[in-house]
């Protein structure tokens, strides 16, 4: 009766708070990704880093950290046994600078030594590199947007540079009509999707179509 029905409402609402007390604060609260490297900009390398960081996410506990999943190619083939003795070797770390354009700074984090000093990828036969790291920062994920991402070679020089940005939102056109004065036979169908695009200087649209009835 009614007695029954308020007691099943007292434990949702007690369940429900209990969630948010202990999961919620703990989950992550936007994930970025970091894609379309370019060179260093004082890079003379000679080194194209193509690829992707994704899924950076960061947790809400009271030191927040970084987890992402990268997957990328034309890295430094020297980093096949992964880092060596110099500082930053092989290293794949957010930076403090927001732009490829120029010098990226240094290590962004806030905690009170460095932890991305011992965080490197280690290349493959194919020079490609892939993996998850988990990096306790000290920052915020509001606080990680728009920073770079660089990847550094066995030397430790930076060669590679990306934007930590939110993920690009995918459009598309469907449902075509003829346009309004058009008096021909012809009846268009078909669609143009994914319309992404990008975050660079001067905005780019990229799309795939297919259509028929052209």
């Amino acid at each position: 009766g009614a007695s029954a029905w308020l007691l099943a409402r007292r434990a949702a609402w007690f369940f429900a708070s209990l969630f948010h007390l202990l999961v919620a604060p703990t989950m992550a609260a936007a994930t970025f990704v970091a894609s379309g490297f370019v060179p260093y900009f004082n890079s003379g390398s000679g080194f194209e880093v193509s690829g992707v960081i994704y899924d950076i996410e960061t947790d809400r506990l009271s030191t927040p950290s970084q987890t992402f999943t990268f997957s990328l190619d034309g890295v430094d083939p020297a980093c096949s046994s992964g880092a060596g003795g110099a500082a930053n070797s092989c290293g794949i770390h957010i930076h403090a600078g927001t732009s490829c354009a120029e010098d990226a700074l240094g290590h962004y984090y806030s905690t009170a030594s460095d932890p991305w000093s011992a965080v490197a990828y280690t290349a493959d036969e194919a020079d490609q590199a892939q993996g998850t790291f988990s990096v306790e920062t000290g920052l915020a994920a509001s606080e990680i947007d728009g920073h770079t991402f660089i990847i550094h070679a066995f030397d430790g020089s930076r060669i590679a540079c990306a934007i930590i940005m939110q993920p690009p939102q995918f459009l598309e056109a469907r449902g075509f009509v003829p346009y309004f004065s058009y008096s021909g036979n012809l009846q268009v169908s078909g669609s143009i999707d994914p319309i992404t695009t990008s975050h660079l200087a001067v905005a780019t649209q990229t799309f795939t179509f297919s259509l028929d009835g052209v």
